[in-house]
């Protein structure tokens, strides 16, 4: 699992870390692995990735690579790794990336972890076929977020929208999405499916605002 450059400055990682170092505490006591569970939208939207993944030998092993940012224990990252991706799980918190990655290891999955400051941590343009953000927003980040991604690759990010507020209304209100906003924000992007409907005057009933484009 790797480090590069120094991560524990950042006082918001030394918060996660120790969040994951209580969570992580609990699960060993009962020694639970962490179980492969894809995002419910992108496990919807298979056949895209079903497609991305097509041609594969199983001879020679998968070839495609995936980003996960933000991910935390691994699961979304665990579940790429399971339907064929090299996955790396990326994450500012090494408490959260350990049990993943040792769930990786016994379940003989292709997944590697590396543990950065995500405000500033970077990837190779063009690198991933794939790449998954879950429940993250800084939004200086969304150019090399897209970079990241292969021309012809995939982008899927969820996170909270507005309506997030509603039920949690000390979430801070900069970490919230508005409608259409990764529409707009990625419009680089074929988008292939969205929750957006191109209304602005429509209510948001989930919390949650997702695309799933490719990269033209």
């Amino acid at each position: 699992m790797a480090t590069p450059g120094k991560i524990s400055a950042n006082p918001d990682i030394e918060r996660w870390n120790r969040k994951y170092a209580v969570s992580t505490l609990k699960e060993s006591q009962s020694d639970s692995q962490i179980i492969p569970k894809g995002e419910d939208e992108l496990v919807q939207l298979f056949r895209y990735l079903d497609s991305d993944l097509s041609g594969i030998s199983s001879l020679s092993g998968p070839s495609k690579i995936a980003l996960e940012v933000a991910s935390g224990k691994g699961r979304n990252a665990l579940y790429l790794a399971s339907i064929g991706y090299r996955v790396v799980a990326a994450d500012c918190a090494l408490n959260g990336l350990g049990p993943g990655q040792s769930s990786a290891k016994h379940l003989g999955l292709p997944m590697n972890s590396i543990a950065c400051d995500l405000e500033t941590c970077q990837f190779p343009q063009h690198s991933f076929d794939l790449v998954s953000v879950i429940r993250f927003l800084q939004r200086p980040l969304f150019e090399a977020i897209s970079s990241w991604v292969k021309p012809g690759g995939l982008l899927f990010y969820k996170t909270f929208n507005r309506n997030h507020l509603l039920s949690h209304p000390k979430f801070n209100p900069d970490y919230v999405v508005e409608s259409g906003e990764l529409n707009s924000a990625f419009s680089e992007f074929d988008i292939l499916a969205t929750d957006y409907c191109g209304d602005e005057n429509a209510p948001l009933l989930p919390d949650t605002s997702f695309i799933l484009g490719r990269k033209n």
